[in-house]
C-alpha cells in the first residue's frame, strides 16, 4: 500500500484524482489518497473567493465531488484498489522542531504527512506528495517523503483568467482592425531608416593658383593699344551735352546690333571683366564649401498597409539646428556664373536675335496653375506632403531635396508625423542621416 497526499494544485490543474493511474505512477497496486485539512480549506477558498470564474467553477466541482465520495464518513473507495481518505483536523506537531512555519499552507501539508507517518508507524518513503509546483515537491523530499511524478499528459489545459481572455479578445479585435488599416512610412529610396553619406572635403585654390588663372585670362584677352582722341578745350556743358547725345546714339546702335566699342571702352570693360573674374574665383571656393556641406535626399512616402489612406498629411521636420532643406536647384545652391569678356572692337555688326520686327510682338498667354496631387512643400526645416488618397502598396516619390549644413556636417535626425482619416491617432517615427567626411581637402 502506498499513501499519497495531493496538494491543492493537483485538484486545480490536473485530471480528477479517480482518473489518474496511481498504481502505474507509484508501482504499487493499492493506493490511498489522503486529503489533509489545509487542502480542504484552500479548495473552499477557491470555491468562494477565486476571482477567475473558470477556476472558481473547477474548485466548486472538486469540493462537490469530494463531498459525494465521503458523504457517509471520512474514507471511500473511488476506484479499483484506490481509497480516498479525508483528515479534517490540522496537525498538532511542533512546527519549529521540524523547521516548518504553521502560517504557510505547504508547511501545514508537510506537518500532516509527518503526523500521519508517526501515528501509523509508517516509513516516510511509503508516503508520497502529489504536487504541481516544484517548491512543494522539494520540501517533501527534504523531509524524507517520496514524490509522485505526474506526466504533462495528466495536466488539464491551462484556463486563461478573465483578464487574459479579455486581453486575447481585444488583441484579436486589434489584429482584425489593423489588418484593414493603412501603414504609412517615410524612408530613403533604396535604404532603410538610416542613410550613410560621404561628403568630400573641398580643395581651395591658393592665392598663387588664382593669380596664375587670372594671368592666363589676361594673356587670352590683351588690352588694345589705340586711344581715342579727346578735345580738352571743350566747355564742360558742351562736353556733357555731347556725352548725352553720344550715349543715346550708342544705345540705339547697340539695340540694332550696329554699335562697335571704342578702344577705351573695350579696355575699361576688360578691366571690369578681370575684376569680376577674380571675384568669381573666390565665389567658386565658397560654392565648393557649400557643396561639401550638402547632400541630395531621395525620400518616399509609402503605404505598406492593407487599406488606402485618405487625406494623407505627412510632415518631415529637422530635429537638430544648423541644417535646413532646399529644393534642388534653389538659388542659394547655384554656383556663380563665370563672367564673360567684352566683345572685341573688331566685332561685326549683327542683328540681336532676341528682337522681333515692329508690329510682330505678341502677348504671351498666361496659363493658369493647376493643383498637383500629391502636393509637396519644401521650406526651411520642414517638408510637407499631402495627397487625397494613397492606395496600399503605392508610394509617393518626393522631389529631390538638398540638406545643407551651416557648418561641418554632423548626424541629423528627421522626425516625421503621419495623419490620415483612417488612423485614430497621429503616427510618428524618425530617420537618421550619418555623414562621413572624406578627401584630402583642407
Amino acid at each position: 500500500m502506498r499513501y499519497v497526499f495531493p496538494d491543492t494544485s493537483l485538484f486545480m490543474h490536473y485530471r480528477s484524482v479517480d482518473q489518474i493511474p496511481w498504481s502505474t505512477i507509484l508501482g504499487d497496486e493499492s493506493v490511498e489518497l489522503i486529503i489533509a485539512a489545509p487542502v480542504l480549506r484552500e479548495l473552499e477558498q477557491h470555491k468562494d473567493q477565486q476571482r477567475d470564474t473558470k477556476l472558481r467553477k473547477r474548485a466548486r466541482e472538486t469540493v462537490s465531488r469530494l463531498h459525494r465520495w465521503v458523504l457517509d464518513g471520512t474514507s471511500a473507495e473511488i476506484g479499483t484498489r484506490l481509497v480516498l481518505r479525508v483528515i479534517p483536523k490540522d496537525a498538532t506537531i511542533d512546527y519549529a522542531a521540524h523547521g516548518l512555519n504553521p502560517s504557510i499552507p505547504d508547511d501545514q501539508i508537510i506537518a500532516a504527512m509527518i503526523e500521519f507517518s508517526s501515528d501509523n508507524s509508517l516509513a516516510r518513503e511509503a508516503i508520497a506528495i502529489a504536487a504541481g509546483d516544484y517548491l512543494m515537491r522539494h520540501k517533501a523530499r527534504g523531509h524524507g517523503f517520496s514524490v509522485a511524478s505526474l506526466s504533462e499528459e495528466l495536466r488539464l489545459p491551462d484556463i486563461p483568467t478573465d483578464e487574459e481572455a479579455r486581453l486575447k479578445e481585444l488583441e484579436s479585435e486589434n489584429r482584425a482592425l489593423t489588418s484593414r488599416l493603412p501603414r504609412i512610412r517615410v524612408g530613403f529610396v533604396g535604404t532603410n531608416g538610416v542613410l550613410r553619406v560621404q561628403l568630400i572635403r573641398p580643395v581651395k585654390r591658393t592665392h598663387d593658383e588664382k593669380a596664375a588663372l587670372l594671368a592666363e585670362k589676361r594673356s587670352e584677352h590683351p588690352r588694345h593699344s589705340e586711344q581715342t582722341e579727346r578735345d580738352p578745350s571743350d566747355p564742360t556743358f558742351v562736353r556733357f551735352a555731347a556725352a548725352q547725345i553720344e550715349t543715346q546714339r550708342k544705345f540705339m546702335q547697340q539695340a540694332m546690333g550696329e554699335y562697335e566699342l571704342s578702344v577705351d571702352e573695350y579696355n575699361s570693360r576688360l578691366e571690369e571683366y578681370f575684376e569680376d573674374y577674380a571675384q568669381w574665383l573666390d565665389r567658386l571656393d565658397d560654392h565648393a564649401s557649400t557643396q561639401a556641406r550638402s547632400v541630395t535626399l531621395a525620400l518616399e512616402v509609402r503605404n505598406d498597409g492593407t487599406a488606402p489612406a485618405s487625406n494623407l498629411d505627412v510632415a518631415i521636420t529637422l530635429a537638430v539646428s544648423g541644417v535646413r532643406f532646399y529644393k534642388k536647384g534653389d538659388k542659394a545652391l547655384r554656383g556663380p556664373h563665370e563672367p564673360m569678356p567684352p566683345e572685341p572692337v573688331e566685332r561685326t555688326a549683327r542683328q540681336r536675335d532676341f528682337l522681333m520686327p515692329h508690329g510682330l510682338i505678341t502677348q504671351v498667354p498666361v496659363v493658369p496653375s493647376l493643383s498637383i496631387n500629391p502636393s509637396v512643400t519644401i521650406r526651411g526645416d520642414r517638408i510637407t506632403v499631402w495627397t487625397r488618397k494613397l492606395k496600399q502598396a503605392q508610394r509617393i516619390a518626393i522631389p529631390p531635396v538638398v540638406l545643407l549644413w551651416a557648418d561641418e556636417a554632423s548626424p541629423v535626425t528627421l522626425l516625421y508625423t503621419v495623419n490620415t482619416e483612417e488612423l485614430p491617432t497621429e503616427f510618428s517615427d524618425k530617420l537618421t542621416i550619418l555623414p562621413e567626411l572624406v578627401g584630402a581637402g583642407a
